[in-house]
């Protein structure tokens, strides 16, 4: 019986390493796999002038994996990220791209085609943008790390061309506004401390 149990606990614990190990190779698949997407986009026959970048962060007292699992879903955008983004959010139909740009978003900047691609594990929440008529292609690159007993989700945002509708100082502060929103938002989902009663769970 001793010996039973023994392999029986050693097996489990085989099983329970090898799942690990595969959920963690699928979530680097995913991030591989956006990677090779735009690597296979054509090389542009103009070189591209590097771009000016402002980093934003919000402190936000709730754990990595909440402030995550909110974030990271492209429906949440309209709840938090409305002023600076997101101002309508549509399915994108086109067959010729929506395979690679899942959705079509209404911006202050314009309407652009969008997918988002993300990994708990890294904390990465990237978003793919082909803004405006050329297609080129974008990127809003953030992150959620944990701040102590809590988060910060930090953003970086490349300056607009003189071209866009909206300038990037106004652009910035409308940014700002929405992190605040996104910290209120998952800090009143919060657990709330002992002795209270519960708050509403995240999506």
């Amino acid at each position: 019986m001793r010996l039973l149990g023994a392999f029986l606990t050693g097996r489990w614990s085989a099983l329970g390493q090898q799942r690990m190990t595969s959920e963690s190779q699928h979530n680097h698949e995913v991030v591989a796999k956006h990677l090779k997407m735009a690597s296979n986009k054509p090389t542009p026959t103009v070189e591209l002038p590097m771009l000016k970048a402002d980093t934003l962060s919000v402190g936000i007292d709730a754990p990595p994996e909440r402030v995550f699992a909110f974030a990271r879903h492209t429906e949440n955008l309209c709840k938090w990220n409305r002023e600076a983004f997101c101002l309508d959010l549509q399915k994108n139909h086109d067959e010729a791209d929506r395979v690679r740009y899942h959705h079509c978003v209404d911006t202050p900047c314009g309407p652009a085609k969008m997918t988002l691609a993300s990994n708990e594990e890294l904390g990465v929440i990237d978003r793919y943008l082909a803004w405006g008529t050329d297609g080129r292609e974008v990127v809003l690159p953030s992150r959620v790390v944990p701040n102590g007993r809590g988060s910060e989700f930090i953003i970086t945002l490349f300056h607009l061309p003189p071209s866009s509708p909206i300038s990037h100082e106004d652009w910035l502060s409308l940014w700002k506004t929405d992190l605040f929103l996104l910290k209120s938002i998952i800090e009143e989902k919060s657990d709330p401390p002992t002795g209270t009663s519960s708050g509403a769970a995240l999506p």
